[in-house]
């Protein structure tokens, strides 16, 4: 009995710090801890390290807890395999825009290539890139047994276009257009390579090449690897040498397969009830629409884009030192109160993409490993911005933990997330180490056999799409570089005006900006700290 009293006040004491903000775990035996500025009082200590064995016994319990993982293993591909199961309905809704007005392009690289390009030699590298990482030969059909990946036996072949003899020569704006054609060119589904590239032949030394994959098959990531692969292999083949890349540890197909038996454990069973427990009752957060849309409207998708200021960049960078999960939670800090500000309800529910790539076998494999999570987070206007930040950083993490679950699971658990409108999707990525410390293959060079490479930015097209239901028709997502921040708000013009999305972006960094400036005022205060729109 008197264990069962200890315990109980250990938890609330885990709790009571928790509500803080102050992030507590076992790092090599001994309990650590993270909190924001003037939240680890006195009092906070003396009661942690009063109930510190049995705090850390909760904190291992926990731990052992955690789901595993799906257990990912090389194994024989099958002539065809089954979809995951949970992206069956992403898949249901493709075939069901199949005759309507748009298949999203996917994920694109294109690269302005100065020097020699043998595109005999080019062919011959993404015929071996798609042999490398077999998603790539692969496209879905419903032969009557559920949606599967059937793989093609043929090889990839880009389209070559030779700009350089066009009539009145040759313009920047006639690439940019023909390039952004070829990229944004929509997939028939049935018929269609989901994985296809092209050359346009500018000059004897001057080329533009890009590839596309379908979003189906492939995230963002899939495309760096994809290049960095692809100029691995033609860097070596070029030289008359044998591919330096090791063989791939494991194929999507494997992914695929163990998520679908891993979806049938007990596992599952235990994320399920964190979900239940964790969106019970969640809110609608809704930005008033301008504009009541019908739920099978179709609509044009447009995009804002917007500059972070040097110095509110400079001042994030200094109080996360560059820390992903810190970082990530002063975003997701003031995006949430900033949406509380302008939907009216305090309990405020967003949903984030993650990239699904815990186990160190898939970092380097193509395919489509994203999904997404839902974050609920209960603003409190009398908090600081830095208790603000707490609490989002360790309910992100709580559900973080829990993430394995999939959101297409998660949704049919609760229908309103993920419904259109209702919870905004945020995406952060942070490529800032990666860029300041780039990591693969060398690419040889020597013998001016190798061209030279810089990334050649395609205009964004303002496609037709269908609004639907789990689309949430405002989507905030942030890129840190070493540049700075890039970003930009993709959003149904049907539904919202420029006026108000750039009106919310507004008071979105300047909520950020003062919140970081200013991080142990109230956020009531912090909000009317904010100059008005000019």
């Amino acid at each position: 009995m008197h264990a069962t009293f200890e315990t109980n006040d250990a938890r609330s004491v885990l709790e009571e710090a928790r509500s803080r903000g102050v992030t507590l775990w076992i790092d090599e035996g001994q309990l650590r801890f993270r909190s924001p500025a003037g939240t680890m009082t006195a009092e906070m200590r003396g009661k942690i390290s009063a109930h510190k064995p049995r705090i850390i016994s909760l904190l291992l319990d926990a731990e052992s807890k955690a789901p595993m993982p799906p257990t990912l293993r090389a194994r024989p591909r099958p002539e065809s395999v089954p979809i995951i199961r949970h992206h069956h309905d992403r898949w249901a809704d493709m075939v069901a825009r199949r005759n309507g007005v748009r298949f999203s392009c996917g994920p694109h690289f294109v690269a302005r290539v100065s020097g020699p390009l043998d595109i005999e030699v080019l062919t011959k590298s993404l015929q071996l890139l798609a042999v490398r990482h077999s998603i790539l030969r692969a496209r879905v059909v419903d032969a009557g047994n559920g949606p599967c990946f059937v793989y093609s036996r043929n090889a990839i072949v880009p389209t070559f276009i030779d700009l350089s003899t066009a009539p009145g020569g040759i313009t920047d704006e006639r690439v940019q257009q023909v390039a952004s054609d070829l990229v944004w060119r929509p997939f028939d589904l049935a018929v269609d390579p989901w994985f296809r590239a092209f050359v346009l032949r500018l000059g004897p030394t001057d080329h533009v090449l890009g590839f596309v994959i379908h979003h189906f098959i492939a995230d963002a990531r899939s495309i760096a690897i994809a290049a960095k692969e692809l100029f691995a292999i033609y860097g070596a083949r070029v030289q008359g040498r044998a591919s330096p890349l090791p063989r791939p540890p494991i194929q999507y197909h494997d992914y695929a397969l163990a998520v679908n038996e891993w979806l049938d454990s007990d596992n599952v069973r235990r994320l399920e009830e964190f979900w239940r427990e964790r969106l019970r009752g969640a809110p609608t957060t809704r930005i008033p629409p301008d504009a009541d849309v019908p739920p099978d409207a179709v609509g044009k998708e447009k995009i804002e884009f917007f500059d972070f200021p040097d110095s509110l960049t400079e001042k994030l960078r200094a109080v996360t030192d560059c820390h992903t999960v810190r970082m990530h939670a002063h975003l997701a800090a003031a995006l949430s109160a900033t949406l509380a500000n302008f939907s009216g309800s305090t309990d405020v529910l967003t949903l984030h993409r993650i990239s699904g790539r815990s186990d160190p076998l898939l970092l380097d494999i193509v395919g489509a490993f994203f999904d997404m999570m839902a974050l609920r987070v209960n603003i409190d206007w009398e908090h600081t911005f830095a208790q603000c930040v707490g609490r989002t950083q360790q309910s992100f993490l709580e559900s973080y933990a829990n993430s394995l679950y999939p959101f297409a699971m998660v949704r049919r658990l609760f229908p309103q997330v993920g419904a259109s409108g209702i919870a905004p999707l945020f995406n952060f990525t942070d490529a800032y180490e990666e860029e300041r410390s780039p990591s693969g293959v060398e690419q040889p060079r020597g013998r001016g056999l190798m061209p030279s490479l810089r990334r050649f930015a395609v205009s964004w097209h303002p496609l037709e799409t269908h609004l639907a239901r789990n689309h949430p028709g405002f989507n905030l997502e942030i890129k840190h570089t070493a540049r700075g921040f890039d970003a930009h708000i993709e959003y149904f013009e049907h539904r919202y005006t420029a006026e108000t999305v750039d009106r919310f972006m507004h008071a979105f960094m300047g909520l950020l900006e003062a919140g970081v400036a200013h991080p142990d005022q109230p956020l009531h205060a912090l909000l009317a700290r904010l100059p008005p729109r000019v």
